[in-house]
Order: C-alpha cells, then sequence, then structure tokens
C-alpha cells in the first residue's frame, strides 16, 4: 500500500505566530525513518468549523490523517467536537477514561473540576489511545470511507510519546511496512549548503539514492538513502564525505548535536577547556557544559565584555586597546592566553567580536570577530566573519570557537582557506594572520 498520511494542527497560537509549529517536523521526521512519506500540512484555527473543514481537504489526498491538538479541557480545545461533527456521531463519555483521570490528577494532589471531564469525551466508536505523560487522552476513529483519523494532544512532549506509542505502530501496521531504508547522516560545519550540494553531487548521484539537505543554522546536515539498497547509500554516503572533507564532517549519527561531538572529544582525549568571551557573552561555555560530565574537561571561563574588564580580569593592557582595538587578533591573543594560565587549563578560546546590529566600521564591519586560541606551546588569533543578523552572528562565532578546538583535538588545519568565515580580505593570506 502506498504509504501516504497528511498532518493537521489546531491552535489559534500557531496561526498568529505565538509559537512554531514543531509538532509537524517531528511528526514528518519520525513517520520518514519508517518510510511513511507526509503529503500535506496544515493548520488550522480552535474552531470546529475550520477543523471539519481541514479534515475535509486534507481526506482527499489521503487515508491516514494525524490532528495534533486541541484536547485540552478548556473552551477552545474543540478537535473532539470537530471530529465528531465530521464523522457525523456524538461525543460520549467514557467512565474507564474518567475514572483514570482522576486518579492521575489524585496523585499529582491537584484539583479535579467539572471542566476536566471533557478530556474523558470522545466521538462514539473511537478507540482511546493512552496518554502515558499527560491528561489528556487521544483517540483513533474510522470514517465511513474507512479513512482513519489519529488525535494526540498539541503539548510536544506528550505528542512525541503517543507518536511512538501509538502512531508508528498504526503506520507501521497499516501500511504492511516490513523494512525500510536505513538512512546515512553527514553534520557539517564549516561550508554553506549550496557548496555542500554542489560538492555531494559533484561525481554524480545514483538514480536510487536520495539526498536531502537540512540548513540547521550554523551547521548543515545531509540525509542519505537509496531505496533497496543500503550498502549503495552506505557508499555514496563515504564518497560524499570525502568530497565535503572530512574535517568538515563532525560526526556521522543522526541525532548528533556539535557541542556533544566536542565534549565526547574533549572527554576521550583528556583535555580540559578554559574560555575568554566578550560579544558572545558566555555562549561558549554554555555550549560545552550542556551536556552533563563536562566537569571533566571544563575548568571555567570569563565573560569580559567591557574593556575594563578585559584588563581588571584577564590582564589585557589597556595600552594594547588603545592601539589596536578591542576587537582585534592582539587582544584575542591575549585574552586566550590569560585564560589558559587562570584556569591551568590544556586549552584555552577567546571571542571578541562586533554582533551588531551597531557598532562597526568599514575596516571592521558588524558581524567581525576573532576567536583566539592557547595551547601550552602557541598562541594565535583568527580573523572571521559573518553577514548576519546579532544572534546569528553571535551563534557562528560561538561555533566557530568550538570547532576550532575540534580541529586542534583531530589535528586537523584550524581555519582551512576555504572555510566560511574568513572575511573576503583575507582570501590571499593565512587566516590566522588576522587582517582586518
Amino acid at each position: 500500500m502506498t504509504a501516504h498520511v497528511s498532518i493537521l494542527c489546531t491552535g489559534n497560537e500557531i496561526l498568529d505566530g505565538r509559537i512554531e509549529d514543531s509538532n509537524s517536523r517531528y511528526l514528518i521526521s519520525a513517520l520518514a525513518n519508517i518510510g511513511v512519506s507526509v503529503r500535506q500540512i496544515l493548520a488550522c484555527r480552535d474552531e470546529i468549523s475550520s477543523i471539519r473543514d481541514s479534515i475535509s481537504y486534507l481526506f482527499s489526498d489521503c487515508d491516514v490523517l494525524i490532528i495534533s491538538g486541541g484536547l485540552g479541557p478548556t473552551s477552545d480545545d474543540l478537535t473532539r467536537e470537530a471530529v465528531a461533527a465530521y464523522l457525523g456521531k456524538s461525543l460520549y463519555l467514557d467512565s474507564d477514561a474518567l475514572h483514570d483521570l482522576q486518579e492521575l490528577y489524585r496523585r499529582r494532589k491537584r484539583h479535579f473540576d467539572g471542566s476536566n471531564t471533557k478530556q474523558a469525551q470522545f466521538p462514539e466508536g473511537s478507540r482511546i489511545l493512552k496518554n502515558p505523560v499527560g491528561t489528556a487522552a487521544g483517540f483513533h476513529c474510522t470514517s465511513k470511507q474507512s479513512k482513519h483519523i489519529l488525535v494526540v494532544p498539541g503539548v510536544p512532549h506528550e505528542m512525541k510519546r503517543m507518536c511512538t506509542e501509538h502512531i508508528l505502530p498504526f503506520a507501521t501496521k497499516h501500511f504492511g511496512l516490513q523494512g525500510t531504508p536505513r538512512s546515512f547522516y553527514l553534520h557539517v560545519f564549516g561550508r554553506p549548503e549550496s557548496k555542500v550540494g554542489e560538492l555531494v553531487e559533484s561525481k554524480g548521484v545514483p538514480a536510487a539514492v536520495r539526498i536531502s539537505y537540512r540548513a540547521h543554522y550554523p551547521e548543515i546536515i545531509v540525509k542519505i538513502s537509496a531505496e533497496g539498497d543500503d550498502a549503495l547509500a552506505e557508499r555514496f554516503t563515504m564518497q560524499a564525505k570525502q568530497l565535503i572533507g572530512t574535517d568538515y564532517v563532525y560526526s556521522e549519527l543522526e541525532l548528533a548535536t556539535f557541542e556533544h561531538s566536542v565534549h565526547t572529544l574533549l572527554v576521550e582525549r583528556q583535555k580540559t577547556v578554559a574560555v575568554a568571551e566578550s560579544c558572545t557573552g558566555g555562549m561558549v561555555g554554555g555550549l560545552l557544559t550542556s551536556n552533563a560530565g563536562a566537569s571533566s574537561f571544563f575548568l571555567g571561563g570569563a565573560i569580559t565584555y567591557s574593556n575594563e574588564s578585559k584588563t581588571k580580569l584577564l590582564g589585557v593592557p589597556a595600552a594594547l586597546i588603545e592601539k589596536h582595538g578591542a576587537v582585534s587578533q592582539e587582544v584575542a591573543k591575549q585574552m586566550a592566553e590569560s585564560a589558559r594560565n587562570l584556569f591551568s587549563s590544556d586549552l584555552a578560546v577567546s571571542i571578541t567580536g562586533i554582533a551588531g546590529p551597531d557598532g562597526g566600521s568599514e575596516d571592521k564591519p558588524v558581524g567581525t570577530f576573532y576567536v583566539g586560541f592557547a595551547t601550552r606551546n602557541s598562541c594565535e588569533a583568527f580573523h572571521c566573519f559573518a553577514s548576519a543578523s546579532r544572534s546569528m552572528v553571535r551563534t557562528f562565532a560561538a561555533y566557530t570557537a568550538l570547532d576550532i578546538i575540534r580541529r586542534h583535538v583531530l589535528g586537523h588545519e584550524l581555519r582551512p582557506r576555504d572555510i566560511i568565515g574568513v572575511p573576503q580580505s583575507m582570501t590571499d593570506a593565512h587566516p590566522s594572520e588576522g587582517k582586518a
């Protein structure tokens, strides 16, 4: 059977921009991993007529519909009523579901009032989908045309649990899936999406191979699979890695994160790190300590946002700042070396830059930053640039600092000539020369 489903997310808060629709993205990925493609995604308001009309529209191109949201106890939670209206059925109160709901409130020492009873109501003929982590149970029902509707809560952590326990098992059984193509992943930092795509496909792509690229700033994630031929997909992935440049690929694990990959490297190589940050305001330290066990390698950091703090805390000479500016190769080097000495670490990185939106000049435009890097035997600084918003400049700078650590530990060139973030004026010079 052709494996197609559609997704409907309800909620005024999605359409007025208060929240992003992360549920659809999660469901698409989870379904794709078992070989099921999503035909359409739709968001609609918390109105019975809007939900009902959306169901009718989506069922024109699929026979399985997943609905997320609108199962709470308040007046704007109307999904159960809308589904019942679409099916031409009434709602009924399920006594077992009501008992379970009351017991949950009792265990959590919460008051159960009359409005909560609504969460135990379902369209006639429904199969109840228990919610192990929340109060709103979902349900599964079938239309007269044998089309399936699976309704789950909109709260993301509840939806994810119910996807695992109910949606994926149903999809596997309904579509008769016996096995799905294996997907391979390349997580890339240091090359733009267009360049990654150009390199991956530079030697041609076999007809059976499927490639998708996802820009998850500031990295690119490449997903590769081949229908009925996992060995081909694996070979093509290895070729793609070589074409991109192995030093640009930080992980081949599906759920890898940049900070966790660096964390793992530092633990394995038994290297300690300290940081000194200005424009990033602690982001590098935050990334390095985001996973449990960071105390084994992270010794500390200094956030020296002002010139005075650079001098008082890190001993950067005021005369050096006056001569070269706080955003300079010289100051970045001094910050890194001072941080390494202050915390007695094996390695240290520093960042000083102009994140914007103001403060730039012709010589040092907004987006300019320097990353200092110190070891026990050397200290250097790299002139970098990101033409982006303030938040994106800060994020890119923090990732660049982690990338320099990663490259050093693995023995790669720290800042290759063609890596993103090298200023145009640097194209004919080695990045470590630090020319503005």
